[in-house]
């Protein structure tokens, strides 16, 4: 139900029901936060979806999974928190993904922080050296490394 309100554009329903589920002591599972985070993210509620990442681990002992860290990268960076956003990518106990790391992409080039897309871009063309359709994305920067040379 909270998945299907989040995917729907239902952000505050979805959160009341998972704040209801709290109360009523029902313990979530890993699903459930991915729709609440997915809420969070498509709602702006940056401050929240932090809360309920940090409850997901440190109340429920969930640990995060790659769709949960997902949500986290697309939430920070919408908030323009992009250092943060960089840093729990580095944090995480495996490598990201490309959409992950597009995800962050994209934030950077929402808010024009060319230093952070930079190290996106390395990190994209270690995982897929051949894919260069991701370039369309930050033309800001390639005109910094030259007139659209590859970086």
């Amino acid at each position: 139900m909270i998945c299907g309100l989040a995917v729907h554009g239902h952000a505050k329903e979805a959160l009341d029901r998972f704040w209801k589920l709290e109360k009523e002591q029902i313990v979530p599972n890993d699903i459930t936060f991915v729709g609440v985070l997915s809420a969070c993210c498509h709602a702006g509620l940056l401050s929240v979806g932090r809360k309920i990442f940090h409850l997901m681990k440190r109340v429920y002992g969930i640990e995060p999974k790659i769709e949960h860290y997902g949500c986290m990268v697309d939430l920070l960076g919408r908030g323009g928190e992009l250092l943060e956003a960089e840093e729990l990518i580095k944090g995480m106990a495996w490598k990201a993904d490309v959409v992950i790391l597009g995800a962050l992409l994209g934030s950077c080039k929402n808010h024009g922080n060319i230093e952070i897309a930079e190290r996106v871009v390395k990190e994209i063309l270690v995982l897929e050296p051949h894919n260069h359709g991701f370039m369309l994305c930050c033309p800001t920067c390639m005109q910094r490394q030259g007139g659209g040379r590859m970086f």
